[in-house]
């Protein structure tokens, strides 16, 4: 045999003797397991709730012409602190790709270089 086939070999019974304590510890009535499968079982319902959560939230939808701020992504101390402003425009959306980037102007039209994710803006509401 050669030394992958034994690693592999290793790695299935590594994974049994797993999957076994999993089924034994449930199926004790011992505190301890209780613990544990009440801890499996709130897990469980937290993932159902956070699919939940994501089925209603909304996509954003910007289009052409919207005004939106543009988030500041600067690593720069900036003397006023906290107080920092975290988002700076408005600017004007000029066009909308499928992919999430957005081609941003100012409000005197000059045209941004580099294309902006939409993860980065939000809408303003004048």
């Amino acid at each position: 045999m050669s030394s992958d086939a034994i690693q592999d070999q290793m790695q299935n019974l590594k994974y049994q003797k797993h999957l076994k304590w999993n089924l034994d510890s449930r199926s004790s009535d011992s505190g301890q397991n209780y613990k544990v499968s009440e801890a499996s079982e709130h897990e469980v319902k937290s993932r159902s709730s956070d699919s939940e959560q994501m089925s209603s939230v909304k996509p954003r939808v910007f289009r052409e012409g919207d005004l939106v701020l543009k988030k500041i992504l600067s690593f720069k101390s900036d003397s006023r602190g906290k107080r920092t402003p975290n988002y700076e425009g408005p600017y004007v959306v000029k066009r909308d790709f499928s992919s999430g980037a957005l081609i941003l102007t100012t409000m005197d039209g000059e045209e941004f270089i580099r294309p902006v994710n939409a993860d980065a803006v939000k809408k303003y509401f004048a």
